[in-house]
């Protein structure tokens, strides 16, 4: 997902982050020939001012429960606050509430500043639009705030992972019938938005599926403790060598007893197209790796682990102990599902 945004500025420690589907948007009306192209930019500026104030307002609640805002991602169609961890249940009624909420307030106010200042263009249609994003985001459909809104209350009755079966149920019968409405009426804003609705309720249910299987595990209970490692003065012909003659993709490197980088498969592909096989490991490594301990909680780690490509080396006390990788992981959770759990030393 970070790979097709850029950054765009900083707001209370906060990184905004605009997808390139909403620069191609901006671009386009920027580049309209068209006379009130530049009427609609000025009405677009206030609804990304809008869609920011809600994700904002999210950030701002989850603030107040102790859990970091990673960035808000601006997409043409709405914003997305990463959390750093999962709230509960309590904590995730609240933040997900905060931002429909902070859009009846933004309909409220441009209500009164239409109703004190009439001529004033855009008022009255912010007022509009905020109505209808705190409208549509309160739809109790996942990933939107009204799905997490209905998720977190059916889970104080039943197990999570069943209200987020339901909840992922619910989500895909309101796709489908804004789909239909969608067609009926020749909205293709909304049917773009029912596609995107039906997809990510899956994707939901799985990733609160995985939570849940995740819940209390530790690092090293999902850790490669069986693998090879790079010498930074290899070269990448003797890289390339081992990445064939083994399932491995990602490679620790050291210099001596101490871990100096990463390299992974992609890293390496390029390196020896840019470089030529008897160009060293060094020189292609990424020293910037993820370094986690291997008694710290994996659920903890996950956001920081999406961050880096699910990739990470487990060190104790300065000495590799483990790789961890998605794999792995999927691989741990599938176990995890039918029972079995690592025994630890």
């Amino acid at each position: 997902m970070l790979s097709a945004t850029f950054p765009f500025f900083r707001i209370s420690g906060v990184e905004v982050r605009l997808h390139f589907t909403f620069v191609i948007l901006v671009a386009l009306l920027v580049l309209s020939t068209r006379p009130e192209a530049w009427t609609h930019l000025l009405l677009a500026t206030g609804i990304f001012a809008s869609v920011l104030l809600h994700e904002l307002a999210h950030a701002y609640v989850a603030r107040r429960f102790k859990i970091r805002t990673l960035d808000i991602i601006m997409y043409f169609l709405g914003g997305v606050a990463r959390l750093e961890r999962q709230p509960g249940l309590r904590e995730d009624l609240l933040i997900a509430a905060a931002g429909p909420a902070a859009n009846l307030l933004l309909a409220a106010a441009f209500h009164f500043l239409h109703s004190a200042n009439p001529t004033v263009a855009h008022l009255d249609d912010l007022r509009q639009a905020n109505l209808l994003l705190a409208f549509f985001n309160l739809l109790p459909a996942l990933p939107l705030d009204g799905g997490r809104i209905l998720r977190s209350l059916l889970s104080f009755r039943m197990p999570e992972l069943r209200a987020a079966r339901l909840t992922s149920i619910a989500g895909q019968g309101i796709a489908l019938s804004l789909a239909a409405f969608s067609l009926w009426q020749s909205q293709w804003l909304f049917l773009a938005a029912a596609g995107f609705l039906f997809l990510t309720a899956r994707k939901e249910y799985e990733a609160q599926r995985s939570a849940v299987l995740m819940s209390g595990a530790l690092v090293r209970e999902a850790m490669i403790e069986r693998f090879e490692t790079l010498d930074h003065g290899d070269t990448l012909r003797y890289a390339a060598e081992i990445l064939l003659t083994s399932a491995q993709q990602d490679f620790p490197v050291l210099h001596g007893s101490q871990v100096v980088g990463l390299l992974t498969r992609d890293e390496l592909v390029e390196a020896l197209s840019q470089h030529g096989p008897d160009a060293y490991v060094a020189g292609a490594m990424d020293r910037d790796f993820l370094a986690l301990p291997p008694d710290s909680s994996l659920p903890a780690h996950f956001a920081l682990l999406a961050q880096n490509d699910f990739r990470a080396l487990i060190l104790s006390d300065g000495r590799l102990i483990g790789l961890l990788t998605l794999d792995k992981i999927n691989e741990f959770l599938v176990l995890r599902s039918v029972g079995l759990r690592r025994e630890l030393a």
